[in-house]
């Protein structure tokens, strides 16, 4: 599911369920339903991704593009258009202070229909 147990978009997402017609529950509406979800909070998400920097930006990518795991190759540096490892780092560490980035083993986007945004609107 889209919200991964995140109790305020769960709410959200069965919000719009409710207010769905339909007797049964396809994929199609599922993903409906996801796409309302994100539409609803796109203001806020646009807000903060034009207040990050252009490397965080990148770093966020790279993050959802590698899973959080082997950011600092060459190649998964080279897929954001990033040179060095260093820019990386220092865009983590920014992000990290701004709980936008977790480190748990590997690091991940706080928040789960922030990263699903960036998915849906930035990378494709």
């Amino acid at each position: 599911m889209c919200c991964d147990n995140h109790p305020m978009y769960v709410q959200q997402f069965l919000f719009y369920l409710w207010e769905t017609p339909q007797q049964t529950i396809s994929d199609e509406t599922v993903r409906a339903i996801e796409m309302k979800v994100l539409q609803s909070s796109q203001y806020e998400f646009f807000t903060l991704w034009d207040s990050l920097t252009t490397n965080q930006k990148k770093t966020l990518k790279l993050i959802i593009i590698t899973n959080g795991w082997d950011m600092f190759y060459a190649n998964a540096l080279q897929s954001v258009d990033l040179k060095a490892g260093a820019q990386v780092s220092r865009a983590l560490e920014k992000l990290i202070q701004s709980d936008i980035v977790l480190k748990k083993g590997r690091y991940e986007i706080q928040d789960v229909m922030f990263k699903n945004w960036i998915e849906t609107f930035l990378l494709k």
